[in-house]
């Protein structure tokens, strides 16, 4: 019995083991098959994010190559619009460095001949009226005033305050109460020194922009007259090249800039040569008149004696005289303005004949730019076509 037993017994211990073993195979094998799962469940998320980082690389890498294309698109779109404005520019570089002397010899003899024509008598009246006055108004002072040199400059200190004003318009210093004498040889330098710089610079002007006195009547007048004639010869000259095929519109665009640009210069050097000459004729006015009111006499000393022992000796002098000086202001005037009046004309003659067959030159030249644009764009259209036909050849190749 006990043998039996223990039989028994050890067959259930065997069959326990060998459960246990089973179900250690089993738990085994789950675990595996669950590893496994889990390593191609790994497998495919990691293949998914790896296609999704794909994806969004292809993405970025074709965005960026559009937009890549599109700048080098537009690079090129600008490259050639660059390309057509500086072809536009080079046909007319030419043609303004060669006609460029040739419309400023159009304009020159019309400012030449104006200048001729400019009247610096305008203000002869008051120039004589105010000298006058001031001739007068030194004679009742000449009785303070015992020194001939400090005489002399408190007149030539008084005349150019007063005739500042009527050639240049700006008001002078003292009125006809100042009282005289007193630091004359310091304020004489002040006022010729501001007008000196004046007729140099040019740039006393008034508050319209406009000058005054006699230099602005005379600028006004020459440019009232000079201004019709500019538009005229611009005009001429704009539709003389405008109507030529090619290269005509951009031609006369050339024509009125350059123009613009010529009569910009010559307003600026008219000015300042007018601005000169008005600075003269202030001077030699002033001067004339000085010499005139003061004349050398001779006087009669006593108490000296001369080699012969004689008891009389004679003094040369220069003493103020009151008179009238209009006609030494108007002689003193011509005296200025007649020469280059004179030189005015001459220029003006010599350079008619200089612009003489100017429009003929302008406009044969144009012809034949155009003519040579026109071989250009048919060369340029050829050679177009055979790029197009050879690209067309190798697609075909392919």
């Amino acid at each position: 019995m006990e043998e039996r037993k223990e039989s028994k017994e050890k067959k259930r211990e065997q069959r326990q083991e060998t459960q246990q073993k089973k179900r250690e195979r089993r738990q085994e094998k789950k675990h595996e098959r669950q590893v496994e799962r889990n390593e191609k469940k790994q497998k495919r998320m990691d293949k998914r994010a790896q296609k999704r980082a794909l994806k969004g690389q292809r993405r970025l890498i074709t965005s960026t190559l559009k937009k890549i294309r599109s700048e080098i698109n537009q690079d090129w779109k600008d490259a050639c619009s660059r390309f057509k404005e500086f072809k536009t520019r080079i046909k007319g570089c030419k043609y303004k460095i060669k006609h460029m002397p040739h419309m400023m010899a159009k304009l020159k003899p019309h400012v030449q001949k104006e200048l001729s024509k400019s009247k610096s008598g305008g203000k002869n009246n008051d120039a004589a009226e105010k000298g006058n006055d001031t001739v007068k108004k030194t004679d009742e002072d000449k009785k303070f005033i015992t020194s001939e040199t400090i005489l002399k400059k408190f007149f030539e200190e008084t005349l150019m305050e007063v005739l500042e004003p009527i050639f240049f318009g700006k008001e002078g210093g003292g009125g006809e109460g100042d009282d005289g004498g007193e630091g004359g040889d310091g304020k004489l330098v002040q006022v010729k020194s501001r007008i000196l710089q004046k007729g140099v610079n040019g740039e006393e002007h008034s508050e319209t922009g406009q000058s005054a006195g006699l230099l602005g009547t005379i600028e006004q007048a020459l440019w009232d007259a000079l201004d019709p004639i500019y538009e005229a010869l611009t005009t001429a000259l704009v539709t003389l090249v405008g109507e030529i095929p090619e290269v005509g519109p951009v031609l006369a665009g050339v024509v009125s800039d350059v123009m613009n640009g010529i009569w910009s210069v010559i307003k600026n050097v008219v000015n300042r040569v007018i601005n000169t000459i008005c600075f003269m004729l202030l001077e030699k006015v002033s001067e004339t008149i000085v010499d005139d009111v003061f004349e050398v006499v001779q006087e009669v000393v006593t108490g000296k004696k001369d080699e012969g022992g004689e008891d009389l000796v004679q003094v040369t002098k220069r003493v103020f005289v009151v008179k009238d000086v209009s006609d030494a202001v108007k002689k003193s005037q011509k005296a200025v303005a007649a020469p280059f009046a004179k030189q005015f004309a001459r220029d003006a003659a010599k350079y008619k004949k200089e612009a003489v067959g100017v429009d003929h030159k302008m406009r044969a030249d144009a012809l034949q730019m155009s003519d040579q644009f026109k071989g250009l764009n048919k060369a340029d259209e050829a050679e177009l076509l055979a790029e197009d036909a050879k690209d067309e050849h190798a697609k075909d190749e392919l």
